[in-house]
């Protein structure tokens, strides 16, 4: 009777996982997602059709990881491996969570507070060596997010320590919802309140904890459809709103590809962008007493005054003409 109470048990824990390798274990852990179709690689060679019904393969993969979420040794496990192995933890990380979310993810997702919820919770990573105690980080969101941020904190991860693709982000979101104004704001956030996670995104992702308080915010300005609208005749605009709202996010590039070609020379956002707005934030910097004399201040007014004078600015700010609804 003992030699067959042996014999279960060894079946048992052979079904419970314990013969898989740690890597199996972390694919088990998650849900077991298809990793050749999560992070697919021949988008390019594809056609659109293809490549967008690849795309929602993928994101069905990214389902599986995020209903793992519910499970409550997840974050104790991943919160243990970073302990044993810091390096081990940023790759899982990477591949499991961040680099999944940065392809499919974004606010207008039935999931995404799910996914928030779990990523804040995420240990912070002290081995960056970040001895700065606030970071200066932007934000392109709808103005009702803008409000809710004031009351109950930050809603959304995803922020930026680079302005340039600002306003390709205010775009984006007007042909989301044109209904709706458009903030982009600068906002202060201490060291801890950031997750130090590796988003690598062109535009310098940072990913801010859910609820995190800014210690301070400016407003660098407001955007509007009929500012955006100016640029084209209104079936090159219907046409890109097309590509946004039927893909829903999926095939940006597309709509980057697009922007240039206005029907004018003019471009009410970059305009207001670059000549009102951005001068305005850099008087409100350097007059502001919270951080007077300090070095952030320097790097932030440094920061600003090389966007301003590059030559692509330079060259915009020159041939842009304004309408300015």
């Amino acid at each position: 009777m003992s030699y067959n109470r042996g014999k279960k048990k060894f079946k048992k824990n052979k079904q419970n996982g314990n013969n898989l390798s740690p890597y199996e274990r972390i694919l088990k852990m998650f849900g077991n997602p298809n990793m050749d179709i999560l992070h697919f690689k021949g988008k390019g060679t594809c056609s659109t059709d293809e490549s967008f019904e690849l795309h929602k393969s993928g994101e069905r993969e990214f389902g599986k990881i995020i209903n793992s979420f519910k499970k409550p040794y997840v974050l104790d496990k991943l919160i243990k491996i970073k302990s044993l192995d810091l390096k081990y933890y940023d790759s899982i990380l990477k591949v499991f969570v961040v680099g999944p979310y940065v392809t499919y993810g974004n606010k207008f997702k039935s999931w995404f507070n799910e996914f928030y919820e779990f990523v804040s919770k995420l240990p912070i990573n002290d081995g960056d060596g970040n001895e700065e105690t606030f970071i200066p980080l932007y934000r392109v969101m709808y103005k009702s997010e803008f409000h809710k941020m004031l009351k109950e904190g930050v809603q959304n991860p995803s922020w930026s320590i680079d302005i340039k693709n600002n306003p390709r982000f205010i775009k984006s979101n007007l042909l989301s919802n044109p209904s709706e104004e458009v903030v982009c704001v600068y906002s202060l956030f201490k060291t801890e309140q950031i997750l130090h996670l590796s988003v690598g995104k062109d535009e310098g992702e940072q990913w801010v904890r859910k609820g995190s308080i800014p210690h301070k915010t400016w407003v660098l300005g407001e955007y509007n459809y009929s500012q955006f609208k100016t640029g084209f005749v209104d079936t090159d605009f219907e046409n890109l709103r097309k590509i946004q709202i039927g893909t829903n996010g999926y095939g940006t590039d597309e709509i980057g590809d697009n922007w240039g070609n206005v029907s004018g020379s003019h471009d009410d956002i970059n305009y207001k962008f670059l000549t009102m707005d951005i001068p305005k934030l850099s008087r409100k910097v350097s007059k502001d007493k919270d951080i007077e004399g300090s070095p952030l201040q320097d790097f932030m007014m440094d920061t600003l005054d090389k966007f301003c004078e590059s030559d692509f600015q330079k060259h915009v700010k020159k041939t842009l003409k304004p309408v300015l609804v």
